[in-house]
């Protein structure tokens, strides 16, 4: 069990209703900014500090939820393609090495604080878990940007190709 039951979990509430704010905002702005790449990556970067509170929140370098940096990663790769995948990778990467840094040198307690961990946290397991999620997170930027180039690159072809068709 993550959790004791007398464990509290007001700040999952707040990470929850700060999430909902930012997605609001994101909705409500949506129509004005909709073709802004500054807006896109405002939007990438609130996912990744949302993903890093989660991450926190869950056992912080041992948690099992360190998986949910590839959703702000993927969503980078296709809609800001190879550069927005891999400034979302590198953004990933250092909040990722910063949370683990600060919880292995005790400078962010961790929580929750009943949580039992199978590992000690020794600097073997911090940089092995570091330098593994940093290469995990470029190559899930660089393989889905690829994709996206490609569906990008097909959607072209297939546009000439129906419009030599129409003619």
């Amino acid at each position: 069990l993550l959790f004791d039951p007398s464990e509290s979990l007001f700040l999952f509430y707040v990470l929850c209703a700060g999430t909902f704010v930012l997605v609001l905002g994101y909705a409500l702005l949506y129509p004005i900014l909709r073709g802004s790449v500054w807006f896109v990556a405002t939007q990438i970067l609130g996912d990744l500090l949302a993903v890093t509170g989660f991450v926190y929140l869950t056992g912080g370098v041992a948690s099992p939820m360190s998986f949910l940096f590839f959703v702000p990663i993927i969503t980078g790769s296709v809609l800001l393609m190879r550069r927005g995948g891999l400034a979302t990778a590198a953004g990933a990467s250092a909040l990722y090495m910063g949370l683990a840094l600060a919880n292995a040198l005790k400078w962010l307690p961790p929580y929750p604080r009943t949580v039992r961990l199978d590992v000690e946290l020794d600097s073997r397991h911090v940089m092995y878990s570091i330098l593994s999620h940093i290469v995990g997170f470029f190559l899930a930027a660089v393989f889905a940007s690829f994709l996206s180039e490609k569906l990008l690159q097909s959607d072209r072809e297939l546009a000439e190709k129906q419009s030599d068709l129409d003619e």
